[in-house]
């Protein structure tokens, strides 16, 4: 393939390719770390913490999370958009699940809050910035969604 600058891979590998996933581990990186991630895992733990605690109650379990965001960040939403709402209570029922959060320093408190509100702009490259600024959150959802 190097040394043919003509060559095309075939559609038939390029379709088995794109069923799976594809992590590009840069030099210095964890290797592996991603390998059994998928953020349906996470989903399902979601899930499995609203059935035994909320009863399957979505709602109740959204407004309790966030609540409990809302104070461990020290910040209102009241005054947010709908928008800002939704991903500040999308956020709460995931880092519910975060064994040990309210013991995060307050600096990583205050650049969660960051990463949750940059989530709601028109542009997600804050978000994505910030995102790979805090390990510790890294760490966190890496566990949650690794089998």
């Amino acid at each position: 393939m190097a040394r043919d600058a003509t060559y095309r891979t075939s559609s038939r590998i390029l379709r088995r390719l794109a069923e799976g996933h594809v992590f590009y581990e840069l030099p210095g990186s964890d290797v592996g770390v991603w390998d059994t991630f998928s953020t349906r895992n996470i989903g399902l733990k979601v899930n499995q913490h609203m059935s035994a605690e909320f009863q399957g109650n979505s709602q109740r379990f959204r407004r309790v999370a966030g609540a409990w965001l809302s104070r461990l960040l020290g910040v209102s939403t009241a005054s947010w958009s709908p928008l800002q709402r939704t991903n500040f209570e999308n956020f709460a029922v995931v880092l519910s699940l975060v064994p040990g959060l309210p013991l995060w320093s307050e600096k990583e408190k205050r650049a969660l809050l960051r990463i949750i509100r940059a989530k709601s702009a028109a542009n997600e490259m804050l978000y994505l910035r910030l995102s790979q600024e805090h390990p510790r959150l890294r760490d966190a959802l890496l566990k949650l969604g690794s089998s």
